[in-house]
Formats: structure tokens, C-alpha cells, sequence
């Protein structure tokens, strides 16, 4: 069995599966979502509900020794700490930092490269995961596997019903994700991650105008007012606004179903982005992902988008 620790909101849970369900079908067993960590570290819940996701697909709590790691920053330093030593205990594959990572054997006595035996890629049968894997080289090769995982349980109904019909009527529709949110009132998120402003919505805009005959646009963000007070959008824009924080899956089906994306230094329009399977597909992306230079967000972004 591959064990895969979630953390974190819908995005960043999409991600994880996806590694870990890539290593289930790649090893031929099942995948086990441990959702340990929300209820003892986080104000997040489990979100894959919505989704069809895989028969041999269970969620529930791994035991302790497997997902007590402390913060998201000492994960790694705890994981190789425990180094388990129980007869049939998993193997412990941390992702050491955010860049796509194909090295990641927790439990050798250091972590340098030429001491870690085991890469993540080729992990076995009985391990146990843990890290964001925010790049789509760790999925890449099961895409159609994971977008058909990731297809939606019930159908859109009500206003999501309504928007639904007006994007796909659309000739054009542009899907724009804004994320403020804690990017603007957690230190900690302000300076490590940071909120896009107005420039850089502005160019994306001004350049999806250029290159895209009739786009209209669709918005979706957790400040509706900041957006409908900065972005000149003209007359053809929705604001899409009705969803609360436990439906946003809602407003994530919406953006797949455009047939353009803007997308923030966010996961949730990442994948938002990443799940519309046009081939002719335009996204733009920041080039910038985290303000703080000093953490390598350089291939976060696939090469076909427009960074900006």
C-alpha cells in the first residue's frame, strides 16, 4: 500500500494524491489518504470528497509513528529522526524541499544526496509519503489517470448551473483566480508566498485581450471587492462570488470548464488551469511564484504557459 499524508487546503491535497495515487498504480496496489494531520494541526478539512477518485482509494488515520512530524518546516528533520526500525513498517519518502525532488529516503543517517539510496520516483510498494509535490513531472506520465480521478461526483446545479451554461455558451471564456486571503494577512504567508497586485493582473489581462478574439471573463477569488476595485475587465466579466470556502470545488469545476486561464501563485488555479484539457488552452502564469527567491519555484509552472 502507498500511504499518503494530506495537508493543507484542496490544492495542495490534489497534488498529493496525485503523487501518491501515480506511485499506487505504478506499483500495481492501493493508495490510503491519511488525513491525521487535520485533526491535530490545521483548521483544514479532507476536500477529495467531490471527486471520483480511484476504487482502491480509502481514507482514514495511519498510526501515530507514521504522521506525527511536527510543522510543515521540520517535517523532514522529524521523519528521518524516527528512522522505524518495526518489521514491515513503510518506507518514509519526505520531499526535502519545494522543486521537483526525485530524491527522498527519510531514515539513511545524513540527507545528502550520495547517502539517500532511494528515489522518490521509484518508490515501492510499501511506502509512506509525505511533502507537496507541486510539479506535475511526479504524475506526468498517469495524466489521464488523474484527470479522470479527478472528475467531479455530482453534477453542477443552481447559480454553479447557471455560470456553468454562460461559460460554455462563451466563445471565449477566461477564467481569472485571485488569492488574497492569508497572502496578505499572515506575515508568514505575506513574505514567503505573497500576494500578486495589480500589475501583474493588469499585464495578464491587457495580454489575454491581445491574443484571444472575444474573451470574456470569469473571476474567482476569496476578496470579490478588491477585484471588482482593480481589475479593468470592461464590460463582459462575472464575478463569480456565491460559493462559500467549503464549496470551492464549485468555483474550481467553473474554471476547468473555461477555455483560458489567468492563474495566481495558488494551487487551486493551478490545478484549475492544469484540469481543462484543450490542447489550445492559453494560461497565463506569474514568473515569479514565491516572493521569497530563495525557495526554488522555478519549474512549479508547466513550460506550455505564458509566465508573466
Amino acid at each position: 500500500m502507498i500511504t499518503v499524508a494530506l495537508y493543507g487546503g484542496l490544492g495542495n491535497q490534489m497534488f498529493q494524491y496525485a503523487f501518491g495515487r501515480r506511485l499506487a498504480l505504478q506499483n500495481k496496489t492501493s493508495l490510503m489518504l491519511d488525513t491525521s494531520h487535520y485533526s491535530k494541526y490545521s483548521d483544514r478539512n479532507y476536500e477529495l470528497g467531490c471527486f471520483r477518485l480511484g476504487n482502491d482509494v480509502t481514507v482514514g488515520s495511519a498510526p501515530k509513528t507514521f504522521y506525527d512530524f511536527g510543522s510543515a518546516k521540520n517535517r523532514f528533520d522529524r521523519l528521518k529522526q524516527l528512522k522505524l526500525k518495526l518489521e514491515g513498517a513503510p518506507k518514509l519518502i519526505a520531499q526535502r524541499g519545494f522543486s521537483f525532488d526525485l530524491i527522498g529516503l527519510v531514515g539513511a543517517e545524513n540527507d545528502t544526496v550520495g547517502q539517500l539510496d532511494r528515489l522518490a520516483l521509484k518508490a515501492g510498494g510499501n511506502s509512506y509519503v509525505s511533502g507537496f509535490w507541486q510539479n506535475e513531472k511526479y504524475f506526468l506520465d498517469y495524466a489521464e489517470n488523474i484527470r479522470q480521478d479527478f472528475s467531479f461526483n455530482k453534477k453542477a446545479s443552481g447559480e454553479n448551473a447557471k455560470i456553468m451554461d454562460k461559460i460554455q455558451a462563451a466563445e471565449a471564456p477566461v477564467s481569472i483566480h485571485v488569492r488574497r486571503g492569508d497572502y496578505v494577512t499572515s506575515p508568514d504567508a505575506s513574505s514567503t508566498i505573497g500576494m500578486l497586485g495589480e500589475k501583474y493582473y493588469a499585464k495578464a489581462i491587457k495580454k489575454a485581450m491581445e491574443d484571444i478574439d472575444n474573451p470574456s471573463f470569469y473571476v474567482f477569488s476569496d476578496d470579490p471587492a478588491w477585484c471588482k476595485a482593480n481589475l479593468n475587465l470592461g464590460g463582459q466579466a462575472v464575478f463569480v462570488e456565491h460559493n462559500p470556502p467549503s464549496k470551492g470545488w464549485e468555483d474550481l469545476r467553473l474554471m476547468i470548464a473555461c477555455k483560458h486561464h489567468v492563474v495566481a501563485n495558488s494551487s487551486f488555479s493551478w490545478w484549475g488551469a492544469w484540469l481543462n484539457p484543450s490542447s489550445s488552452k492559453v494560461v497565463y502564469a506569474p514568473k515569479v511564484w514565491f516572493r521569497d527567491t530563495t525557495i526554488d519555484t522555478s519549474d512549479v509552472v508547466p513550460r506550455n504557459w505564458i509566465r508573466l
